[in-house]
């Protein structure tokens, strides 16, 4: 809508017509061989439309905020007109940063994250978005000539620093630090004597130094976040061994198709081809990674040398403008951006904020195209364009939404079963419903491993409540995935279960050992061995196994892992289980705030006849949550 405004606008007043110069021809550039690349993508859909549940980008996105770039760059003329955006922009970046703050205990009674994520949902996510912010309070710093206004912004940026600090995104951080260099060099090279830029940057170097010299101390490692920022291992299964052979992966899916990648947004099917089965340790639930973790790489297998030759030309556009002294202090932001996209990636907020920030400083750069800027050539120009984003957004169907609700429903759906004791016809339809779905959307995107494992899973649930032949259905898909993606754990995980339901527990427990046997240090693999046991009624045996394991890998039940352990041992009647589980798993390592899960503890403590243990944790309920404080009462009293 607001493009075709704008065109109205233009075909009156051609003076807002957006600024034809270095910035405005390196954007069309790239935006042009990004829809060339998705022309030859491996799965058009997804390069059209992106990926909903990470925030991705996709042509279509990508579309509307060059139409941002555009209409921002023309319509905003002067610096007012900006300073009056850019500002209401930090103020719901500070406003955005808070409510991560505020509400982060309140968060945790619902996540295992000891990192600040907000309302965007991933720490990542809030990360790349704060950061622009924190570098926008910078320039409103050097910007103002009021003391108390320097104060204000200067404050503005420590309070913002310390948000992308509190994310514990290392490549954030890193970015934060560099751009801050930057800054400093710039600030004092401007207003003081070049004495004092040699006695800034000694400091800063003995910080750097003195932080790297004690990063292996208790009260660091003790702490969740200083203890992140400063882990820098390369060992198997940390997060940077892990990301270099992401990026292996990437480098290799180049080679694969070199010119125009494999389409944007199509990472994913790079990861599935190159998958290596010792990439994951302790993190296996970080099992797909749809995100190469460096922009530029990512770029560089789906669209090929192609789109990053054409994105590195953005970014030498942009910071050939930023040399001018009013912009010099813009310098810094795209900095700490850029390291930033090294190590991590864009999201919908964070290339909001680039787009606009870019059309900003594109208003100071010009370039005499006057073949281009004749209202002759441009109208039809914005009219093709306006046609294409009308195609594509009302004619296909929007394959990623569809997509995200059947995940979602068939998760659910999942769920649901983990816990069912018995089928009742409700369940049974929602089964099926979601078996369709699923079977449907694996039908259209044959080359997403995902779609097997929920059709396998649902399968084998069916198996399970409905009718034995499930199993064999699942056996049918599993074999199809396998010759796909062979070597990934979770094929083995469920064709595993499909045996067992079969009748053929043995082979069932040598599928389990292979799957360990491909990477004998991924803890999920003990646990899903152990589940195969409990599922199919040996309870001792699993629970062996659990404990073996949990000697090596402290982390091997998660909390969903430990209420649905929970769930098994009400079931079983054994109390002193539950009671175990809730204090030192759901309570003491991932809900010690969480009043309803004390309230549990206290009644399970009662159940069993340790009645001092089910006071103090009825107490402690009410203490946690002053709702819980009546029932709390009549409850201690009652055992009194």
């Amino acid at each position: 809508m607001i493009l075709i405004f704008y065109l109205f606008l233009v075909r009156r007043d051609k003076s807002f017509l957006p600024k034809l110069n270095f910035i405005t021809l390196s954007l069309t550039i790239f935006v042009s061989v990004y829809a060339l690349s998705v022309l030859f993508s491996t799965e058009i859909q997804r390069s059209i439309w992106g990926n909903y549940s990470r925030g991705s980008i996709g042509l279509l996105n990508l579309l509307y905020f060059f139409v941002l770039f555009l209409v921002a760059s023309g319509v905003f003329k002067s610096k007012s007109d900006w300073d009056l955006l850019l500002k209401f922009s930090l103020l719901v970046g500070v406003f955005t940063a808070l409510v991560a703050e505020v509400f982060y205990g309140y968060f945790r009674q619902f996540s295992d994250s000891k990192r600040i994520f907000g309302t965007l949902g991933n720490p990542a996510l809030l990360a790349g978005y704060l950061l622009i912010h924190s570098f926008l309070s910078l320039w409103f710093f050097e910007e103002a000539f009021n003391k108390k206004k320097k104060i204000f912004y200067a404050l503005l940026f420590l309070f913002l620093s310390l948000s992308v600090i509190l994310t514990a995104v290392r490549g954030a951080v890193l970015g934060l630090a560099v751009g801050f260099i930057i800054f400093l060099f710039l600030y004092i090279k401007k207003y003081y004597q070049p004495k004092y830029l040699a006695a800034v940057f000694l400091v800063l170097l003995l910080i750097f130094v003195g932080f790297f010299t004690v990063r292996n101390i208790e009260f660091l490692r003790s702490n969740f976040i200083l203890g992140r920022l400063s882990d820098i291992s390369f060992s198997q299964g940390s997060t940077i061994s892990n990301r270099l052979e992401v990026w292996k992966m990437a480098i290799n899916g180049f080679k694969d198709m070199p010119l125009l990648g494999w389409g944007p947004e199509n990472f994913v099917l790079v990861y599935y081809k190159n998958f290596n089965p010792s990439l994951f340790i302790n993190s296996f639930k970080e099992n797909v990674f749809d995100r190469a973790h460096n922009v530029f790489l990512e770029i560089l297998a789906t669209t090929g040398i192609f789109g990053l030759t054409a994105y590195l030309l953005v970014w030498f556009s942009i910071f050939y403008a930023t040399m001018k002294k009013d912009l010099f202090f813009f310098t810094p932001l795209f900095a700490g951006l850029f390291i930033h996209n090294l190590f991590i990636f864009d999201s919908l907020s964070s290339l909001l904020l680039f787009f606009l920030v870019t059309a900003f400083i594109s208003r100071n750069e010009d370039l005499n195209f006057s073949w281009l800027t004749r209202k002759s050539f441009l109208f039809p120009v914005f009219i093709i364009f306006l046609l294409l984003i009308f195609i594509l957004q009302f004619g296909f169907g929007n394959p990623a939404l569809e997509q995200l609700k059947v995940k979602r429903f068939a998760s659910a759906t999942l769920d649901k079963t983990v816990i069912a004791e018995e089928l009742d016809e409700e369940l049974k339809m929602e089964i099926l419903s979601s078996l369709d779905k699923v079977s449907k959307i694996l039908a259209k995107d044959p080359d997403n491993l995902i779609w097997y494992i929920f059709s396998s899973a649902l399968n084998n649930q069916a198996g399970k409540l409905i009718d034995k032949e499930f199993y064999t259905k699942s056996e049918e898909v599993i074999k199809k995935a396998q010759s796909q993606f062979p070597g990934h754990q979770q094929i083995y995980y469920q064709l595993a279960i499909a045996k067992a339901g079969q009748g053929n527990f043995e082979e069932a427990v040598k599928i389990s050992d292979l799957a360990i046997s491909l990477n004998p240090k991924s803890d999920e693999s003990y646990w899903q061995k152990a589940m195969l046991y409990i599922d199919f009624g040996n309870f001792n045996t699993g629970y062996k196994l659990i404990m073996e394991a949990e000697k090596d890998y402290p982390w091997i039940l998660s909390f969903t892992d430990t209420m649905k352990m929970i769930d098994i041992e009400i079931r079983r009647e054994n109390y002193k289980r539950v009671a175990y589980l809730y204090e030192h798993y759901a309570i003491r390592r991932f809900r010690p705030k969480n009043a309803q899960l004390h309230a549990s503890l206290a009644a399970t403590y009662a159940k069993i006849g340790e009645k001092e243990k089910a006071i103090e944790y009825a107490q402690k309920a009410a203490e946690l949550d002053p709702a819980y404080a009546d029932d709390s009462e009549i409850f201690i009293k009652s055992l009194r």
